[in-house]
């Protein structure tokens, strides 16, 4: 009885370090993307503000015409700061978003349909990427203070949620939602 006990031990002990093995897997392997993906964007300032429940969002929307910094109504009643320029290349939105185990820094990204959408993505902490595939759009899977981007036409109207595509950090709520409106 004694031996089946020390048995069952050992068992649950190699199951125990096999799951948190995969678990670090998850966070730590890496996958060659294609290169067509990756594409370099120039860094433009994006100013990022918090809604009611203190989570980071981030609209950038161009300035009008008189150069004046438009607010809008976001979901959730939350306050959404548009910034951009139009002189400079109009319907070229730029994002930078930041991720560390499991969440992103913006939850919620607006832009309007036919808007080139430029995200520069931060793995903060941990292996992760950036991934929406209503769009057909990904980032390279990065570590710890690695950066890479990507781009895309928005070209349909909806919400589409984007997520981490490394081991199960989507289902961990490694989520968010671009939203595209009219």
């Amino acid at each position: 009885m004694i031996k089946e006990v020390n048995i069952m031990k050992k068992l649950i002990l190699v199951f125990m370090l096999l799951i948190v093995s995969l678990i670090l897997l998850g966070c730590t392997e890496e996958q060659k993307v294609d290169s067509a993906v990756k594409k370099t964007i120039p860094s433009q300032p994006v100013q990022p503000v918090q809604n009611n429940e203190g989570q980071r969002i981030v609209v950038n929307d161009n300035i009008n015409s008189n150069n004046q910094e438009k607010n809008t109504e976001g979901s959730s009643g939350s306050i959404v700061k548009t910034v951009g320029s139009d002189s400079v290349q109009p319907n070229v939105k730029d994002f930078e978003v930041h991720g560390k185990n499991f969440e992103y820094d913006i939850k919620e990204i607006r832009v309007k349909k036919g808007d080139t959408v430029r995200i520069k993505f931060t793995s903060d902490i941990g292996f992760h990427d950036w991934v929406v595939n209503e769009f057909n759009a990904r980032t390279e899977k990065v570590r710890d203070g690695g950066t890479t981007s990507t781009e895309f036409i928005a070209d349909k109207t909806g919400e589409f949620e984007y997520y981490c595509s490394v081991g199960s950090h989507k289902s961990q709520g490694m989520i968010g939602k671009i939203i595209v409106e009219d």
